[in-house]
């Protein structure tokens, strides 16, 4: 039998054991903090972009020499810390932006590894169940019912958390773009209605000149971060292209408003005067109508508790140098907002192009088939032949086609390669002049070719 000595140094020992054996285990816990957990899902209901986002922040950033992630035990990849003004909001947030492809069906491992200036390192592991299927349309999120954020939504960026009226962005998180998505690229035309409640604005962002100044709102037809208008490295900042920005601004002085942007600008001016007070809620219907020559793009907004409003308040246009399918992007833009229970229903467009729609491209019509005729004539009339001119006409015949079949190309131009915001401007614009001044060629060449011909037979009249 133990006397009571014994018996108390037993203890102590094991005393002992159990700290030295905690502590190293409870350190390594804090030291790499998973906003989502270490067992995440992507791909179910869909896959909302091309690549998925593990959060995290990281203690004693200041101490941290590197910080890596490796997939399914491949090469260690760089992750940055944060702050960068822009997807890594605070001090040590990281982002892991993974493309799809590099994941397998099934679990996949992913190990987050840091390592320290006193060349000590801390290892977080993640496993991620990747699946693969289209995103259901129509499609609905009634959050009571959610026991995961992520198999309802893709979170984008940002710290989000589950409460009794909805999803919010956690206060103490508000930053650069909090940012939920749904859909995919299949998604072409449909109609999203979700309620938003408006809890604060971070002013911070009055002062950044990346923030610019405080906004929400959705981002139809959206597919994924690019390097275009900012090349951030990792993780990707840009967000050209897209179909439409459905956006909310906060101006430091005057009411704020909504707008519809459908070209790769920054404009922030205001379209439609709105005031939205904070604690009220209020409902958000956008629409996308997608036809083969433009997208029509919707949207209204109206209280809670009040009659919708039987027209849309704004309505914008885009053509063919706009993305014409992608999913939703929600964005809180240094604010913290409460999204309620969301839905989303096709809209059948019918497949035939509208005849208004036709007249936007008569133009261009005309101009190719005056074209055409002007060389069908001269292969068939020699004095009517002036070869410099039939040469002239055929290019300038060519290069208008080839500018109609690059239009729709434009979209995958600034989502493969980094282009600034006045370099994507100047891409569109240029398109746009080279098109009508490429039209106007036409037409003086043949008419001076016609003036020529008629002056000639009156000179020979006189003669």
């Amino acid at each position: 039998m133990l006397s009571g000595r014994t018996l108390l140094c037993c203890c102590v020992a094991c005393l002992v054991f159990l700290i030295c054996f905690s502590i190293p285990e409870t350190q390594a816990t804090e030291a790499i903090q998973l906003w989502y957990g270490e067992e995440q899902q992507f791909g179910f209901p869909g896959l909302a972009q091309p690549r998925v986002n593990i959060f995290g922040r990281i203690n004693n950033h200041d101490q941290v020499s590197s910080l890596s992630f490796s997939v399914n035990e491949g090469g260690e990849q760089p992750l940055h810390i944060g702050p960068d003004s822009r997807r890594l909001s605070a001090p040590g947030d990281f982002n892991v932006e993974i493309d799809a492809h590099a994941l397998q069906f099934g679990n996949n491992s992913i190990n987050i590894t840091r390592i320290l200036k006193d060349k000590s390192r801390d290892v977080r592991h993640v496993t991620v169940d990747y699946q693969s299927g289209p995103w259901p349309l129509p499609y609905r999120v009634e959050w009571a019912e959610v026991d995961s954020i992520q198999n309802a939504v893709q979170v984008v960026d940002g710290m989000w958390e589950m409460t009794k009226f909805g999803i919010r962005t956690a206060p103490d998180s508000v930053g650069y773009d909090r940012a939920l998505a749904l859909g995919d690229e299949a998604w072409s035309s449909y109609e999203i209605l979700v309620p938003v409640t408006l809890n604060g604005v971070d002013s911070s962002a009055y002062d950044s000149p990346e923030s610019v100044r405080p906004g929400l709102g959705l981002i139809l037809h959206w597919n994924g971060h690019t390097d275009s208008p900012i090349d951030c490295g990792q993780p990707h900042c840009g967000w050209f292209p897209v179909g439409a920005i459905h956006w909310y601004t906060f101006p430091k002085s005057g009411p704020g408003g909504f707008a519809i942007n459908t070209r790769p600008s920054n404009d922030l001016s205001v379209a439609l005067p709105y005031v939205l007070e904070v604690g009220k809620t209020y409902l958000f219907r956008s629409r996308v109508k997608t036809f083969p020559l433009k997208t029509h793009y919707y949207m209204k907004v109206w209280p809670q508790g009040e009659e919708e409003p039987a027209e849309w308040s704004l309505q914008q246009t885009a053509d063919r140098k706009n993305p014409d399918h992608g999913g939703v992007l929600i964005v809180a833009h240094h604010v913290d907002l409460t999204l309620g229970n969301i839905a989303v229903q096709p809209i059948f467009s019918a497949k035939s192009v509208p005849f208004r729609e036709y007249l936007t491209i008569l133009p261009q019509v005309l101009s190719m088939a005056a074209a055409f005729l002007f060389l069908c004539v001269a292969a068939l009339n020699k004095k009517f032949r002036d070869s410099n001119k039939v040469s002239s006409v055929a290019i300038l015949l060519i290069a208008t086609v080839l500018l109609i079949y690059l239009e729709p190309l434009l979209p995958g131009v600034l989502q493969q390669y980094p282009v600034t915001a006045a370099m994507s401007a100047a891409l569109y614009l240029g398109y746009d002049v080279s098109s009508v001044f490429l039209q106007f060629m036409i037409w003086i060449i043949i008419f001076s070719n016609y003036f020529k011909m008629f002056r000639e037979k009156y000179q020979e009249s006189m003669a």
